[in-house]
């Protein structure tokens, strides 16, 4: 009987903590991704109308991905052996906060691409261990990762919306730099009330410590080496998309609002697929869901070639915008079933140095290459090739793991 009320105090416990945590989570998530989505949608052209160089800004975008490397390292690791995520997301957003404060008081483009590069050093392992903190709290909280990740596409499209209407009522992108701090700020006290999901629920609890020789084997598996591969090869196609999709609307004709509605219409309709995954998702394949996502991705660069009008560039966003979240709530649960918890962090940051460096950097100096020699016409070419060949990798390894997986097999890849 004593442990039938312990198990009812639990269970209220449990309910009490998710009534109490979720809305915080999803406000935090929510904010955390405002400041990303401004940098992402608006700095590329904040550097061009500074004075940027196309090969300066090619030269950025080639070392940002070891400032990442480096970073995301030594981060990521102290993460999984602290056991603690969001006091390192707090003082990282600090400190990127301030260095982003010293970047817009520069005038001079060398100046502003070595602030960069620091902003960078702080910057990028946040992603990493924003996305390790989803799934923590995802699952702390008995939800879905696509369901809570979803409000961070929430706040992506919020914040590429409200730096468009900026830059329409306010001269200059100036604006967009004082909008990013501000929210940044948010971001930070967001954060406050939210627990961590990797400190221990008793304070006495001791913290579980991790060994970086077992964690190393895990990411040397075949069919893990095979993944990150292939993800690399996608995101060597999606870098150059995201880094030269600015300069493809400017050269089409589109303005500043453009720029904001088209990296606003894609985080909106990651929302809405995110929320559907989060329904269905688990029920389907991790890797042929992978095929899908990379065969969108090709169609949507198709478009872009073969018509190389600014109207269909804006609705090819919506086809990214499925392809995107299809893409990051399968990458997840494919990284969930591979790696366990107590290694998230180093987890995410081996598949971060494949997307955020190899792939950032290889697709970086082919997209400046291609730019600068031929077309950004051949830019969305080379990246459709690219697509085509990792929807194929990605349907391969499908097949190869369902041969080799037997039929219990089968359960054991949903969530």
């Amino acid at each position: 009987m004593g442990s039938t009320v312990l198990h009812r105090i639990g269970v209220n416990n449990l309910k009490t903590y998710i009534k109490q945590q979720a809305p915080l989570s999803f406000i935090a998530v929510f904010l955390l991704f405002v400041p990303g989505g401004i940098v992402a949608s608006f700095f590329p052209l904040y550097f061009k109308d500074i004075g940027y160089s196309g090969q300066l800004y090619g030269l950025q975008n080639a070392m940002l991905p070891f400032v990442a490397l480096f970073s995301n390292y030594i981060w990521s690791i102290l993460s999984d052996k602290l056991s603690r995520i969001k006091p390192l997301i707090i003082g990282l957003n600090l400190m990127s906060l301030l260095t982003v404060a010293v970047m817009f008081m520069i005038k001079n483009p060398l100046g502003v691409m070595v602030a960069m590069l620091i902003y960078q050093f702080f910057a990028a392992p946040v992603i990493v261990l924003v996305e390790s903190f989803i799934m923590l709290k995802s699952r702390g909280l008995k939800l879905s990762y696509a369901s809570l990740r979803s409000a961070g596409a929430a706040g992506f499209s919020f914040a590429a919306l409200i730096a468009g209407v900026a830059l329409a009522f306010f001269t200059g992108l100036q604006p967009i730099g004082w909008m990013f701090m501000l929210f940044m700020a948010f971001a930070l006290v967001s954060l406050l009330p939210v627990s961590d999901p990797r400190k221990p629920s008793q304070t006495g609890e001791p913290v579980e410590r991790v060994s970086m020789k077992e964690a190393w084997p895990l990411f040397r598996r075949p069919q893990v080496m095979l993944f990150l591969l292939v993800s690399c090869l996608c995101g060597m196609a999606i870098v150059m998309s995201d880094q030269y999709l600015s300069f493809l609307l400017v050269e089409l004709g589109g303005t500043s609002l453009h720029n904001g509605l088209a990296w606003m219409i894609p985080a909106g309709v990651e929302v809405i697929v995110f929320i559907l995954i989060g329904r269905v998702g688990s029920r389907l394949q991790p890797l042929f869901m992978l095929s899908v996502a990379a065969f969108l991705f090709t169609v949507r660069s198709m478009l872009i070639v073969l018509s190389m009008n600014l109207a269909v560039v804006m609705f090819s966003q919506v086809v990214l915008g499925i392809a995107i979240a299809i893409n990051l709530s399968y990458t997840a649960q494919y990284m969930i079933q591979s790696i366990p918890d107590r290694y998230r962090s180093t987890g995410q940051a081996v598949m971060s140095m494949f997307m955020s460096v190899i792939a950032a950097s290889l697709g970086a100096v082919l997209g400046s290459f291609l730019f600068s020699t031929v077309n950004i016409k051949a830019v969305f070419i080379a990246n459709c090739v690219l697509l085509a060949l990792g929807a194929l990798c990605y349907l391969g390894l499908h097949i190869w793991e369902r041969q080799k997986s037997n039929p219990s097999g089968d359960h054991a890849m949903t969530l």
